[in-house]
């Protein structure tokens, strides 16, 4: 999945340009906002709306994406993430997969379109 690291090293603009177009926060000119674009198009980039709302501190949910809970590495990982995360006040909401890859991907998908305040992802993908 291409970062905003990624974006800005092929439009050939800093970090904080591509943020600024991102965001609209700030005054981009139309040569680099053209060359940002066609950075996203290409490497279909998404905005980690995870990791913004985790930076704002406005999200309290955390989701956890585990193969299934029949294993006892997979249960006990959540067991602890899920203490972890109590104790720094926040929700962990978990998708099991079932060990299948097209679930993995279509939950990390819906984990980065809702508002979440992170994501872990214990993958069931060898690759």
């Amino acid at each position: 999945m291409p970062t905003i690291y990624d974006v800005a090293k092929r439009a050939n603009v800093s970090i904080s340009t591509v943020s600024n177009y991102v965001n609209q926060t700030a005054y981009v000119s139309p040569e680099k906002r053209k060359a940002i674009q066609e950075a996203i198009d290409e490497l279909h980039y998404r905005p980690n709306t995870a990791a913004r709302k985790l930076k704002l501190g406005s999200s309290q949910e955390v989701a956890v994406v585990l193969p299934n809970l029949r294993e006892k590495l997979y249960s006990e990982i959540a067991t602890g993430i899920h203490a972890a995360l109590q104790a720094g006040g926040y929700k962990m909401l978990v998708y099991l997969t079932d060990d299948l890859p097209s679930r993995e991907l279509s939950a990390i998908a819906e984990c980065l379109d809702n508002d979440l305040g992170g994501m872990i992802v214990c993958t069931c993908r060898p690759d």
